[in-house]
């Protein structure tokens, strides 16, 4: 097949002779495809380009609390000194060294966790907080 002009072929469903296959370059942004999947078709099939689809909005974050602005800081100084630990055992050291840290340092936790907020409010002055309702668990039996 020569890419220099229209090609001509035979489309048996189509039953009514022969039709034109236009060049790629007479097309513009469409997308090809090598062959017909049956090899007695030498031809080769044009797609249009697909629509893009609108972009759902974008969930808005929950402001951190206290212990998540911890757990967010303490997190890669668990990492570095338990290499290869997992996010679960992560989160059970870190709520651990959680529950030892003296009421000074919570309370440094709840008011930068208070900025947070306060930002996040800034930021997003519509949010309400709207939880997923829970979906009801298959009986198996």
């Amino acid at each position: 097949m020569s890419a220099a002009g229209p090609q001509y072929c035979y489309v048996p469903s189509e039953g009514t002779g022969p039709i034109v296959v236009p060049t790629p370059s007479q097309l513009g942004s469409g997308q090809y495809v090598q062959q017909h999947p049956y090899a007695a078709y030498q031809q080769q099939y044009y797609y249009p380009p697909a629509k893009p689809k609108p972009a759902a909005p974008k969930r808005i974050p929950r402001p951190a609390n206290s212990f998540m602005t911890y757990r967010m800081e303490k997190q890669y100084q668990v990492l570095a000194e338990n290499a290869g630990v997992n996010n679960k055992d992560i989160s059970v050291i870190i709520g651990e060294m959680w529950r030892n840290e003296p009421e000074e340092v919570k309370e440094y936790y709840r008011k930068k966790a208070e900025i947070g907020r306060r930002e996040h409010m800034l930021r997003y002055p519509d949010y309400k907080y709207t939880p997923l309702k829970k979906r009801k668990q298959s009986v198996t039996k």
